[in-house]
């Protein structure tokens, strides 16, 4: 992949540290994550409260369970870490994240 503009600082040194793989999955979540926004209205009619699979801007499968979802994108010889994973609900989600501290 070439970059035709200059990168932030911070963005060259992850590309160092981890080479241009990790920059391409990065601008493919942004991708998954800009489809699910565009099409969310759509895909919560046809998947509700379900686990979505999104990858390359298509969904790849859904289920009831994550991790049935997820055994499903591994039997599709895919990483779970190159796609874009989302519950869609109708219902707003709570989120308790752990200190980083």
């Amino acid at each position: 992949m070439e970059i035709d503009r200059p990168l932030p600082p911070e963005m060259r040194r992850l590309i160092e540290l981890f080479g241009l793989d990790i920059f391409e999955d990065l601008q493919n979540l942004k991708k998954n994550i800009e489809f699910v926004e565009a099409n969310h209205t759509s895909l919560l009619a046809e998947y509700p409260e379900k686990w979505v699979v999104i990858y390359q801007q298509e969904v790849i499968g859904a289920g009831s369970d994550i991790s049935q979802t997820i055994e499903l994108v591994k039997s599709k010889n895919i990483s779970p870490g190159k796609t874009y994973i989302r519950f869609l609900t109708k219902q707003p989600i709570t989120l308790i994240l752990p200190s980083l501290n």
